[in-house]
């Protein structure tokens, strides 16, 4: 088999995000990983190019993070960023990616969707953002 660069490829082939989101998950959030974020949002602003695009992207970072993972250990850890990357499913729509950057760091890019930016921060504010135990079984003491 001949290995073909991904930038050859590119050029080649016609975009498929389906494909490429498939390809390039988190395997532990199911999110898009770094670098199929960056494809992704290559891919769509590719014809933009000399136009302004209203552009924003939400960040969500988890405090403390470490210090919960150094004391309950790291199955709690990965309990919790499931339970993130599940509700950031939730609280975005079908046509947004969501992906996972870091080890407790996440990000949704508005492309040319300023006015969906705002109603997603508008609903986190009044509170649906926030965790429920009822939604994950995540202990709250120490074991």
């Amino acid at each position: 088999m001949t290995h073909v660069p991904s930038a050859e490829r590119r050029r080649s082939q016609p975009p498929d995000d389906e494909a490429l989101l498939a390809s390039g998950m988190d395997a532990l959030t199911g999110l898009l990983n770094r670098e199929t974020l960056l494809e992704v949002l290559h891919r769509r602003t590719e014809g933009h190019l000399g136009t302004p695009l209203p552009f924003a992207l939400l960040t969500l970072g988890l405090d403390q993070f470490d210090a919960l993972n150094a004391a309950h250990g790291p199955a709690i850890g990965d309990a919790l960023l499931r339970a993130v990357a599940d509700r950031l499913r939730s609280e975005t729509r079908a046509a947004d990616v969501a992906a996972r950057l870091g080890a407790d760091s996440f990000v949704v890019p508005y492309l040319n969707r300023l006015a969906d930016l705002v109603y997603t921060l508008a609903r986190w504010q009044e509170g649906s953002f926030r965790p429920s135990r009822a939604d994950h079984d995540l202990p709250t003491e120490p074991h």
